[in-house]
Formats: structure tokens, C-alpha cells, sequence
């Protein structure tokens, strides 16, 4: 049963075990525990086009054009009630697909 699902053997064990304990109801699925999923594919392109337009743009910074990790963290909660660590929005950007060099090729500068 496991290899025709690709699944491991333990798993079958459990799935029968509920079956047996709770009937067909038990096997229905439960939402995971741990932490809220994050931004979506398109909230992601959205902010993408924000912070290419500039902090200056989103009311930051309005002698230079700068993002700070303080701000971004604040756009993402204000538009979307998502919480980052200051710590993780540079490898968040990355992960969208913009690094500091594109960010700087548009004439921003990207602080730490």
C-alpha cells in the first residue's frame, strides 16, 4: 500500500489506526499546526513593484531613496497584516527576485 501512494509505511499504519479509532471521519485533513503562511504569489509581485518604485514613494526616506529592513517589515504589515523579522526580509526579497543590485541599478540605496 505505501509504495503504490509513495508514501512510507508508517504513515499507512497511522491512516489505519485512525480509520479503525474514528472512521472515515478521522482520515479527513487537519490544517497543520505552526506558523501562518506567508505572503502569496501575488502579494509578492505587488510589494515586488513597491519597493522598485522606492521608499521615497512609500514615504520613507524622502532626502534619499533608501529602504531600511524597519520599513519594509512595516509595509508588509500595514498592507497585509504579515509580520517578517527585520532579519529575514533581505532573503524574502531575494526570494521574490530582487536583489540590492537591482534595487540600486534604479538609483536606491539599500540599508541594513
Amino acid at each position: 500500500m505505501a509504495d503504490k501512494f509513495d508514501v512510507s509505511v508508517s504513515s499507512v499504519r497511522r491512516w489505519k489506526e485512525a480509520l479503525t479509532q474514528g472512521g472515515i471521519e478521522a482520515l479527513e485533513a487537519v490544517n497543520p499546526p505552526g506558523p501562518r503562511p506567508g505572503l502569496s504569489a501575488s502579494q509578492k509581485a505587488d510589494l515586488a513593484e513597491v519597493f522598485m518604485r522606492g521608499a521615497a514613494a512609500s514615504g520613507y526616506e524622502k532626502k534619499r531613496n533608501r529602504w531600511f529592513a524597519k520599513d519594509i517589515v512595516e509595509v508588509i504589515e500595514r498592507l497585509y497584516g504579515i509580520t517578517y523579522h527585520e532579519k529575514y526580509i533581505w532573503r524574502l526579497l531575494r526570494k521574490m527576485g530582487i536583489s540590492e543590485a537591482d534595487l540600486r541599478s534604479r538609483g536606491f540605496r539599500v540599508a541594513q
